[in-house]
């Protein structure tokens, strides 16, 4: 608490020297579509040009997973804490002035641009500022850059009470099944576009319905699917249908195998426990400072895990958690699609 105590005070600080007042500026440029060769086709179908916003001049109080915000205008300056934050401005036509990964993957490089924004960067025109990790984001950094909005992942009320402070802050939890098309509604509302949701979610629903019969004849075959994440600690972690990957497994038409615990989003198992599942595919996700090559030599040099029926078979795959699982917006949705898809048709 005292870390928050000095953190409110330096940000005091910070707004009296430099001023808490957002300056006018232009709408945001709208996402490019001469994105890289690998997300050329994705970026296209996936960011339309903006609408026009539906009143400058308007305040709402939205409501977000901590409480209600007032934002007053159209914001041009936001800053997004987080890549799912990020995915969900993109997807909506913007581009974001500021940027916190993961702790992960965060970058030390603060108040400079990012240096890169993995799987996102496509579609990104200009590098955002790094203003931390998104559990702890730079406070400094974030007063002198001046943003009009934040967009938050933050699920702690001392921090966001603290980002309140320098700018309206939308904190969303956004890990769960179908969280995006529920968030991007407010989302556009306080940036003052919401016909666009209603966009993102139509074209994103049209996407899935076309992925799901392109699917169908390899599900058909082998219906049944683990989704698991691996770090080098060995632990195996299995979604359940709650979590935001296996929501999109699901409604591609897999039928999930998890083992039963509430609300959870992913349960532990043992190793030992692994070969009374009936599955005919396994995904792992490679986690931490696991990478999917990594994750592959651990799970072939497990004599359990190498011979259960998906190994044998050849239906283990390895991807990167990154996408599959801490992204978790339309783009990511569309990209693991097509990832996925690729992966089944590997003879």
């Amino acid at each position: 608490m005292i870390r928050f105590v000095r953190l409110f005070v330096l940000v005091g600080a910070l707004c009296a020297l430099a001023g808490c007042v957002v300056p006018p500026g232009a709408i945001p440029s709208v996402i490019s579509n001469e994105a890289s060769a690998t997300g050329e086709a994705a970026a296209a179908s996936a960011v339309a040009p903006v609408a026009a916003p539906a009143d400058p001049s308007a305040c709402r109080t939205i409501g977000h997973d901590m409480g209600e915000t007032q934002v007053c205008g159209t914001p041009t300056k936001v800053v997004v804490l987080g890549p799912h934050m990020l995915d969900i401005l993109l997807s909506l036509g913007l581009q974001a002035a500021g940027f916190a990964e993961t702790s992960q993957i965060n970058e030390e490089e603060f108040g400079k641009p990012v240096g890169a924004i993995a799987y996102l960067e496509p579609y990104v025109t200009e590098l955002p500022i790094n203003v931390g990790s998104r559990e702890e984001p730079n406070l400094e950094v974030l007063t002198l850059l001046k943003p009009d909005l934040i967009l938050s992942e933050l699920r702690d009320e001392d921090q966001l009470a603290l980002l309140q402070q320098i700018a309206p802050t939308l904190a969303y939890r956004g890990n769960r099944t179908a969280e995006w098309q529920r968030t991007i509604v407010p989302i556009a509302t306080a940036l003052n576009i919401p016909a666009e949701a209603d966009r993102v979610i139509d074209e994103y629903a049209a996407f899935l319905a076309e992925k799901r019969a392109e699917l169908a004849p390899i599900i058909a075959a082998h219906p049944r699917l683990i989704f698991m994440p691996r770090n080098q600690d060995g632990r195996i972690t299995i979604f359940t249908p709650k979590s935001w990957a296996s929501d999109l497994l699901v409604n591609l038409g897999f039928e999930l195998v998890y083992v039963a615990d509430g609300e959870e989003v992913d349960t532990e198992a043992s190793v030992e426990i692994m070969p009374t599942f009936n599955t005919d595919t396994i995904i792992v996700g490679a986690s931490g400072t696991t990478t999917p090559a990594i994750a592959q030599e651990m799970w072939t040099s497990n004599a359990v895990l190498s011979a259960l029926p998906a190994s044998q078979a050849g239906r283990v795959h390895f991807v990167d958690y990154q996408l599959w699982s801490r992204v978790r917006g339309p783009i990511a949705a569309r990209l693991v699609t097509e990832e996925l898809i690729s992966l089944l048709a590997q003879p």
